[in-house]
């Protein structure tokens, strides 16, 4: 992200925080929210294989906005 690159050693560089978002694919899918300098810059969603590993990430930053995510509160 272009923001990061001016941060020094002062700055939040930031969080990947367990969440989960709606999407027209699907309720409650499972995310990361990227959270930097105290806002959420983006969302990371990931898409798992038949057998449960990870396939991929979609780094989103607009829709759905990375405000749209509940963070998880437990993991399984």
């Amino acid at each position: 992200f272009t923001f990061i690159a001016g941060f020094r050693d002062t700055h939040d560089t930031g969080s990947l925080l367990p969440a989960v978002v709606d999407l027209p694919a699907a309720a409650d899918h499972p995310c990361l929210v990227f959270e930097a300098e105290g806002r959420r810059r983006a969302l990371w969603v990931i898409t798992l294989s038949a057998d449960d590993k990870i396939a991929r990430f979609d780094i989103l930053t607009v829709a759905p906005s990375p405000a749209m995510a509940r963070l998880a509160t437990n993991l399984a």
